[in-house]
């Protein structure tokens, strides 16, 4: 489908600021942007100056909006403090004038990332409403955001048949909020419960073949949706059925919003190069943020597997196709996001915001079905995890027989020739959800992109280190020792302003990644025993 585009900046050749810098000098130290320098002297000299007095929280936070990202306490106080500050009886209030005007009460509440969820219910039907408002220091342009979710979620129930949540109203009140229009959206409650990684590992064949395919034609009904560019939708003044294409809004650059100086301003895409770069981009920055307590070895294994993931892309991914195609998506169709029955038929997909349009190359099913979400591999019983995509493989080419949208998906992800389905599996996957998460990079590097690039005997620390002692790298080694200072120098400066809170939760991760890293070692090396005992499994 043709829509009408809203566009914003002119287009940027691919890895401009990354591969584009390099060739140009300018991945020097003195070349790096603002925000990964150390603070200027003057500075200093404020700072001991300040602690002379006392230092008033108003300018802890000035200092930490130029020079470094907010802790996750002083997110959580600014996030409780905007729950804390909504009407609860104005809650009610709203959702009652859009009822009927029914009395009603807040029955539950449920906090999400981005927004707050209160459930009501209404004394004369029993009937349940959710009233969900987006947590405003969480996102950058909270009424973009639920306007393109509504559009997003109306457009989609009147073009397919997946079942999600009904939009009853939304809008913007005065009252939820003192001295403020605080955006809402009234959505219908459907009963069920949501799929986890735990119970899915646990399934029975039975219960996994339902959720395929329901799941199959979820994406069936995606597929068809096709577009002219990447971006998120909007309403069209003119017609509502077709819908305006915005800048491409991603839950990613809203969750770091205020982090980065240099972070580009959303746009619309209208090829694959220019959306594969945005992520790139943005990918880069990610990574360089400062952080407590800082590890240079992680520091090294993040700037190696982002250089090593920006040679691999233009291997995998047709950045000059002519005429791309691109079909809207879900941002997060992680297990939670999926409302299930006790047979594990699909009730509802949940949690459309910051959905839109994306390159079809990039449009693969989720991270626990293809085999590279981190979760999985804790789960040492169970359905095993190399087995469940070729399950969903096996009946998505059995139902291609009987429904032309099965056998477009086949051809799309390559399933009807192996060796261009290898590529999928291995290649095309693990990328977009590197894009969606960048927090996920070492994690997914690892476990599905290193050993394709460096085989199966390959010991990671030996090529790392290998890596940083090259000439042609010594840019990167530079750039992971200057980060290192500023991670220090951002760890001084939150003991400094009383902010430094020992992360037990930080630790906790650092062990998870310790134990990924050898469950990964050990299943690498199960893999290599596999295929010498049965080389024509792997052929």
């Amino acid at each position: 489908m043709d829509v009408i585009v809203r566009t914003s900046r002119t287009a940027v050749p691919l890895f401009l600021g990354l591969r584009a810098r390099e060739s140009a000098g300018l991945d020097s130290p003195d070349n790096l942007p603002s925000t990964l320098l150390s603070t200027p002297a003057s500075q200093d000299k404020e700072d001991d100056a300040a602690t002379d007095g006392q230092v008033s929280s108003a300018q802890i936070e000035q200092e930490a909006s130029i020079f470094f990202p907010l802790t996750e306490e002083q997110v959580e106080a600014k996030n409780s403090a905007f729950i804390d500050s909504i009407d609860k009886d104005a809650v009610c209030h709203v959702a009652s004038k859009h009822c009927g005007g029914g009395a009603c009460s807040i029955i539950d509440e449920n906090q999400g990332s981005f927004n707050i969820c209160f459930f009501v219910r209404f004394e004369s039907n029993e009937k349940t409403w959710v009233l969900r408002i987006p947590i405003v220091p969480m996102v950058r342009d909270t009424w973009g955001k639920l306007l393109s979710e509504v559009t997003t979620m109306r457009y989609i129930e009147s073009n397919t048949t997946i079942r999600i949540p009904r939009v009853h109203a939304y809008g913007e009140d005065d009252t939820l909020v003192k001295g403020a229009s605080t955006p809402f959206m009234i959505m219908e409650f459907i009963p069920g419960r949501q799929l986890d990684i735990d119970t899915w590992m646990h399934t029975t064949e039975s219960q996994r073949k339902n959720l395929y395919i329901d799941l199959i034609n979820v994406f069936g009904q995606l597929r068809k949706l096709e577009f002219s560019a990447a971006g998120s939708l909007m309403p069209n003044p003119i017609d509502e059925a077709n819908p305006i294409l915005g800048p491409f809004l991603s839950i990613t650059d809203n969750g770091v919003e205020g982090s980065f100086a240099t972070l580009a301003t959303p746009r619309v895409f209208i090829s694959t190069a220019q959306f594969a770069d945005y992520h790139c981009n943005f990918l880069s920055e990610t990574i360089q943020q400062p952080v407590q307590e800082p590890s240079f070895n992680q520091t090294k294994i993040e700037q190696f597997a982002l250089d090593s993931l920006l040679k691999e892309i233009p291997k995998c991914i047709d950045l000059k196709e002519p005429s791309p195609s691109f079909v809207l998506a879900h941002p997060d169709l992680r297990c939670g996001n999926i409302l299930i029955d006790d047979d594990f038929h699909i009730l509802a997909i949940i949690d459309w915001e910051f959905s839109g349009t994306i390159p079809l190359q990039l449009f693969t099913p989720p991270p626990w079905i293809m085999g590279h979400d981190p979760a999985t591999l804790l789960f040492c019983t169970g359905v095993p995890r190399r087995d469940i995509f070729p399950e969903f493989r096996t009946l998505l080419m059995e139902m291609r027989n009987s429904s032309s949208a099965c056998t477009q998906l086949c051809q799309d992800w390559g399933l009807q020739d192996e060796a261009v389905q290898h590529q999928f599996v291995q290649k095309v996957s693990p990328i977009m959800e590197i894009f969606r998460h960048p927090s996920k990079l070492q994690n997914i590097y690892q476990m599905s992109i290193f050993e394709r690039v460096y085989g199966s005997k390959a010991c990671r620390e030996t090529v790392v280190n290998d890596f940083f002692e090259k000439d042609e790298n010594q840019a990167l080694a530079q750039r992971a020792e200057l980060q290192m200072r500023n991670s220090e120098r951002y760890t001084e400066y939150l003991v400094k302003h009383g902010l430094f809170v020992e992360d037990h939760r930080a630790q906790k991760i650092r062990e998870l990644i310790e134990m990924t890293n050898k469950t990964l070692e050990q299943v690498r090396l199960s893999s290599q025993a596999r295929r010498a005992q049965d080389p024509d499994l792997y052929s």
